[in-house]
């Protein structure tokens, strides 16, 4: 079994059930959701009404699901005109994610949620850096 594909395989095991929650919130589920976010979301939810909930809740999630389902079938299956480009994908999304889990120790001091605070540092930021980390090591296989 080569390096490539233990990487394409670890890299599925983490992007898979990432995506399939961001699948979830974008259906209007909550679970896991108030740890996710640096707000409040009790507070969010008094702030804007349910229309512009579920607007910018669509805005903002439908483009992570779509590059989160792009990176996951690229590593499997052929996808035509977007292949010329897939080098150059996995460059800038592993710059991404990279910068994704630096910073996100850093945007610790600007919320007080305690909540997001510790997934942040334990969870999410680490996740982020090594999909990054992943992704390089990708790009430099490809």
């Amino acid at each position: 079994m080569g390096i490539e594909l233990i990487v394409k395989i670890i890299l599925s095991l983490l992007l898979i059930p990432i995506t399939s929650l961001h699948v979830y919130w974008l259906c209007g589920g909550e679970i896991a959701l108030d740890g996710a976010l640096p707000n409040d979301l009790t507070k969010l939810k008094t702030k804007f009404s349910p229309v512009s909930l579920i607007i910018g809740n669509s805005l903002l999630l439908s483009p992570v699901i779509a590059v989160l389902i792009y990176l996951i079938l690229s590593f499997y299956v052929n996808l035509g005109p977007l292949d010329k480009f897939q080098q150059s994908l996995y460059l800038f999304f592993s710059i991404v994610f990279i910068v994704r889990g630096l910073f996100g120790w850093l945007i610790n001091k600007f919320t007080t949620k305690d909540v997001f605070k510790k997934r942040n540092i334990r969870i999410y930021s680490p996740v982020s850096f090594c999909v990054g980390v992943l992704l390089f090591i990708l790009y430099g296989f490809s």
